[in-house]
């Protein structure tokens, strides 16, 4: 069986390139009512989420995230470590 494990990774808004990744633990269903607008995606979300204001405000409850949208574009991605 596989191990998804969820990360916040950030891209850099000039190059596009990928600045950092961190890791992170998170309901399921707190996953759901933050990523509300993918409620067609399978129960999991496995797949890559952009993260705007409003999510960034929600994951905010849960973890302290300096987030800086006038630098980066942030997305909530999944992988498998089988």
């Amino acid at each position: 069986m596989s191990d998804y494990r969820r990360f916040i990774c950030y891209y850099d808004k000039k190059t596009e390139l990928l600045v950092n990744k961190f890791s992170f633990e998170i309901d399921i269903n707190l996953l759901h009512e933050i990523f509300i607008h993918y409620q067609n995606d399978e129960d999991y979300l496995y797949m890559c989420y952009e993260i705007g204001f409003k999510e960034a405000l929600e994951i905010n409850k849960i973890i302290d995230v300096n987030f800086d949208f006038e630098k980066y574009d942030y997305f909530m991605e999944v992988l498998s470590f089988e």
